[in-house]
């Protein structure tokens, strides 16, 4: 099987973890901004904003409409936010998120923002680099920022997730549980324990930390990707099926691979509602259902799809055999 597992973190992910280091505001600031930049629909969220804008700090202010630009891909209006932010004495760290967040949506951040000083302007190189995914030249980088600065905890963050990239798993353990015993609230520094224990093999630990946080899987469609991954890997699949079953919001390749496991389960018929749910276009959903059809005894059907799926992948072997198997069968039977 195709390796899924990622420990690269995704934009949304990522967020939650770096607002989790800024404790008095995680309840009434991360909650709320991270359900609307989930969100699918403006409403409610908008307006709940619109209605308390006035009383935000003005750092978490300029943090909510870099957010909602981003969102409506306003990229005009996310690089007057850095510039209007940049030239106010206001807290670094929160500057700093924005730009980390521009710079995972791949926003030329550097030419639009004033950095106040060299340390954050090092922090700043360090996590481009890691964009960049140059995590060698990234973990010599931070590691010139002092401990104790203002930036300690996305040093900290960056180191650790450059050790994971760089596989230095006892340097990284040890950055994880000083981070950790600093942010003990900050549950999602679990999942980057996780990514160490992937790396290091030791997927049952891996696979307990993602169960043990299984309520976040909910909300992030990539951890969700790799605790399937986890769960195939171990053999576990069913315990991923009693919790997703009946999720409404599963992405297209938890789809896929849910379907293949039903298949080679042979239950035939929740295989072929998994795969009814994919475009044929991104996923070879005609030949797999061709598979079934044939399984099931229905050879034109069978046919037909073998078809549909060379029309948009071209020749397959595989096809090749079982669409001559078919004509040899009905043929026989007089029925092509």
């Amino acid at each position: 099987m195709k390796e899924k597992y990622s420990v690269e973190k995704e934009e949304e992910l990522f967020i939650d973890i770096i607002l989790g280091f800024e404790k008095k505001n995680l309840k009434r600031f991360n909650t709320k901004m991270h359900e609307y930049y989930m969100s699918d629909q403006y409403g409610p969220f908008q307006e709940y904003y619109n209605n308390n804008k006035d009383q935000l700090e003005q750092e978490i202010y300029f943090v909510y409409e870099f957010v909602f630009a981003l969102r409506r891909e306003d990229t005009d209006y996310a690089y007057m936010i850095i510039e209007q932010f940049s030239t106010q004495e206001l807290n670094d760290v929160y500057l700093f998120f924005i730009l980390i967040l521009g710079m995972a949506k791949s926003l030329d951040v550097r030419s639009y923002a004033a950095f106040n000083n060299d340390l954050m302007m090092t922090v700043f190189d360090a996590y481009e680099l890691y964009f960049l995914k140059q995590y060698e030249n990234s973990y010599e980088k931070i590691s010139q920022v002092n401990l104790f600065s203002q930036f300690q905890n996305l040093s900290n963050l960056l180191t650790l997730l450059n050790l994971v990239q760089l596989e230095l798993f006892k340097e990284g353990e040890l950055i994880y549980n000083q981070l950790k015993s600093q942010n003990p609230g900050n549950y999602l520094l679990d999942f980057l324990q996780a990514d160490l224990f992937y790396k290091m093999k030791k997927y049952d630990k891996a696979y307990s930390i993602y169960y043990k946080r299984k309520e976040f899987l909910f909300r992030f469609p990539e951890l969700r990707t790799n605790f399937l991954f986890l769960c195939q890997k171990l053999n576990k699949t069913d315990s991923y099926l009693k919790i997703f079953y009946h999720f409404p919001e599963l992405s297209s390749d938890e789809i896929f691979e849910l379907a293949k496991y039903f298949h080679f389960k042979g239950i035939l018929n929740d295989a072929q509602k998994y795969y009814l749910k994919l475009d044929p276009s991104k996923y070879p959903v005609n030949k797999m259902l061709a598979v079934i059809m044939l399984q099931t005894d229905n050879y034109p059907e069978a046919y037909k799809l073998f078809q549909k799926e060379e029309e948009l992948r071209g020749i397959d072997f595989d096809i090749k055999k079982y669409k001559k198997f078919i004509e040899l069968s009905l043929k026989w039977k007089n029925k092509l």
